[in-house]
């Protein structure tokens, strides 16, 4: 690929198009789009622009991204920026100044990319050439412990160039960790027998939080306290509580596969999850060839 193939324009007429697809507002005035169905659709979608842009970008890594002569673009300081450290549950936020080099004006319309999207806030949505503003941008850290790296799109009201990429990166500190978190049986383990496990949930804030409760999926899944208190309880920062899972026996025509559901209070989430799982039995021998 050609380093003038890279320009941004190359990109703006199936931009158009994705982002028709791809963002689909729901408006927080009318509770009946609230629903799960169309949350998890719009985060679907989301997902999907932000894969293109991604492929987008890395096809033009290490070219020099173009803007064709007459076009007007902006610079965005820094272009890759990082958010620092923060706790699961706080918005990461970071501020980026953003030039308008003309040689026309040009409208800011937001910044886009992953799910949830960023909430923004310009000093100045219309800039004349030469102009300056910043952008102050958030992004909800709930669903997302751990590295976050987000690639990130300026997108304008100019049909030529309409959109504008940057990256920013930074550590979401959890707020909780369940170990283990996942568990995998084959079958003939837990045919016949009772297996006990036993999950430790830490508190990594600098609050108190609370389990309201704990429940379980599946017949053969049974969950609770391994201290057997009573709810609600609190864990206090950094103490750590011992959740003890019995899967009971199973025959051939039922399923132990399941998941614990912990219930919180004053935590980066309300809802925590560990999940049992089946392996698929290997088979005991293999076919010979043409057999």
């Amino acid at each position: 690929m050609k380093n003038e193939d890279c320009g941004i324009n190359r990109f703006a007429g199936g931009y158009a198009s994705i982002r028709r697809f791809a963002i689909r507002p729901i408006s927080l005035l009318d509770p009946g789009s609230l629903t799960e169905h169309n949350v998890s659709m719009n985060c679907a979608r989301a997902l999907f622009a932000a894969a293109i842009l991604v492929l987008f970008f890395s096809a033009c890594d290490g070219a020099e991204r173009k803007t064709p002569e007459g076009f007007t673009t902006i610079t965005i300081t820094p272009d890759r920026g990082d958010f620092g450290v923060v706790n699961q549950g706080d918005p990461a936020q970071f501020t980026v100044e953003i030039e308008n080099l003309g040689p026309g004006n040009i409208t800011l319309l937001g910044i886009e990319g992953g799910c949830p999207e960023p909430d923004v806030k310009f000093e100045n949505f219309f800039l004349l050439p030469g102009q300056k503003t910043k952008a102050e941008v958030s992004i909800d850290t709930t669903e997302f412990p751990g590295r976050m790296e987000r690639q990130l799109a300026i997108r304008t009201g100019n049909i030529e160039t309409p959109i504008f990429p940057f990256q920013v990166s930074g550590f979401v500190k959890p707020n909780l960790i369940i170990t283990p978190e996942h568990y995998r049986f084959y079958r003939d383990e837990v045919k016949n027998q009772k297996n006990s496990l036993t999950s430790s949930l830490q508190n990594l804030s600098e609050k108190d939080v609370i389990v309201e409760s704990i429940e379980s999926s599946g017949s053969s899944l049974k969950a609770w306290p391994a201290d057997k208190a009573e709810y609600p309880i609190t864990i206090p920062a950094g103490g750590i509580m011992d959740i003890r899972i019995d899967i009971q026996p199973v025959k051939d025509d039922e399923t132990f596969a399941g998941k614990v559901i912990i219930r919180m209070k004053n935590a980066a989430k309300n809802r925590y999850e560990i999940s049992i799982v089946e392996k698929k039995s290997m088979p005991k021998s293999f076919p010979k060839p043409g057999a």
